[in-house]
């Protein structure tokens, strides 16, 4: 999917200095947005806006987002508008000899997580929520290259002397203290079934989503 432009300020001269400087401009203010959120639903509205191209700066991204994630843009979108903070995700895909589960995970408050995990009594979907401060689930392969395992999900993860999830100190380094977000539960969702498509996040998205535009096609 073609993203939007970053938003610009002032003119722009062709010149590498002043180019530089604009660039630096953009992301002064787009750090200003994450710096000036004072709660997990601003960080959610904000992740959304990422996920949608209108900001160019997520905490919990490396850059822009992979191709395969295209399609789930709607998804993620509104499951962050629904209070998921989601931090990794992929698609189902099926390519003979290397495979996906769809997958996703993030934060949530302890209301939003435990909407989510009734999911499983009514679903195939694993789906593992832990309350800050504890270990807990299994790490099982969501991806495999050459018929063999090549990434893992379905745990969450503590730092040992903090006792968070390894995410909230690098979101805290960009956002500071916000409130809520130290109390998220981590919540992980994964579809047993390797390469389907949408029912990960069909199921998500009927539960927490008031509306979602259909995709196209």
């Amino acid at each position: 999917m073609k993203r939007s432009a970053p938003p610009t300020t002032g003119t722009t001269e062709k010149t590498d200095g002043s180019y530089k400087i604009a660039i630096m401009e953009i992301e002064n203010i787009q750090n200003d947005f994450w710096q000036n959120a004072q709660t997990l639903e601003a960080l959610c509205e904000l992740n959304a806006r990422y996920i949608e191209g209108e900001i160019d700066f997520s905490p919990t991204y490396g850059g822009p987002l992979d191709e395969e994630s295209g399609p789930l843009i709607p998804y993620l979108a509104a499951l962050n508008r629904s209070g998921f903070f989601t931090i990794t995700s992929q698609p189902g895909e099926d390519d003979g000899h290397s495979k996906q589960r769809a997958f996703i995970d993030g934060l949530a408050s302890e209301e939003t997580a435990q909407r989510i995990e009734r999911l499983s009594l009514v679903s195939d979907l694993y789906i593992l929520t832990s309350p800050p401060g504890r270990y807990n689930g299994c790490t099982m392969p969501i991806t495999t290259d050459l018929f063999r395992p090549y990434s893992w999900a379905g745990a969450a993860h503590l730092e040992d002397e903090t006792r968070l999830f390894l995410e909230i100190p690098h979101i805290e380094k960009y956002c500071g203290s916000v409130h809520g977000l130290r109390e998220a539960w981590y919540v992980c969702v994964i579809d047993l079934c390797w390469g389907r498509k949408d029912y990960l996040w069909r199921i998500l998205t009927d539960e927490l989503c008031v509306t979602l535009e259909p995709l196209d096609g």
